[in-house]
């Protein structure tokens, strides 16, 4: 029987010079990093709308 081949080889995300640990890291502190910046833009936004009227 054959088995089913995964989606990813494991080995692949596996201490590849550092570059799988560099995106665990990375990624999650881009999220943040959008979040806050369009939060800023936002508000910035709404501050000049109310200041306008």
């Amino acid at each position: 029987m054959m088995r089913p081949i995964p989606f990813y080889d494991r080995s692949v995300l596996a201490h590849q010079g550092g570059w799988d640990e560099i995106l665990l890291v990375a990624g999650p502190i881009a999220v943040i990093v959008l979040a806050l910046w369009r939060a800023t833009k936002r508000v910035k936004r709404e501050s000049h709308q109310h200041q306008d009227h």
